[in-house]
């Protein structure tokens, strides 16, 4: 006689964790294939509420204003000890000079290369709850560039947390 097989029951332990895992997956609107470019000259500080409108205030922060503090609040904490790491090397190159000055520098030839430029969204992938990866095409004064954007949330914010290249057309 065979052993009465009992039956399959989940552990109540593991499925909570699994529908609380997905239930606080990023409210990320999906991205339609004819969305259009957003020019420069239309953006402005969104929050960081999502990752769109934290991709937005970045790029606004980074292109169109000159203020350290705000470009540093869009960052996560990675992403700016990477950018103090680069102030502090430029501030050697070409010729020694002061932070502020390259600080000044750094946002006045972000300013130049986006000079009438736009970004668009051209896909997004939620990686996890805290991570969600833009694919974007940045066309610059120059260049037309496609990216891998990634933002990261920490705590209630959104914050950029580095690119990849993916293409660029154009002169360097």
């Amino acid at each position: 006689m065979a052993p009465a097989q009992r039956p399959v029951v989940p552990d109540p332990k593991i499925r909570p964790t699994l529908v609380v895992r997905y239930r606080h997956r990023p409210n990320v609107p999906p991205i339609t294939s004819a969305q259009a470019a957003i020019p420069r000259a239309s953006w402005g500080f969104a929050g960081y509420a999502d990752p769109q409108s934290a991709l937005m205030s970045f790029l606004w922060a980074s292109v169109c204003q000159s203020d350290r503090k705000t470009f540093e609040a869009s960052l996560t904490p990675v992403q700016k000890n990477l950018y103090e790491h680069m102030i502090t090397a430029n501030m050697k190159v070409p010729r020694p000079h002061s932070e502020a000055e390259t600080v000044a520098e750094t946002f006045q030839r972000s300013s130049d290369e986006w000079q009438n430029g736009s970004y668009r969204i051209i896909d997004q992938k939620v990686i996890s709850d805290s991570q969600v990866l833009f694919h974007v095409e940045a066309q610059l004064a120059k260049q037309k560039t496609e990216v891998y954007v990634k933002m990261t949330k920490i705590g209630n914010e959104w914050k950029y947390d580095g690119r990849q290249n993916v293409t660029t057309t154009g002169q360097p």
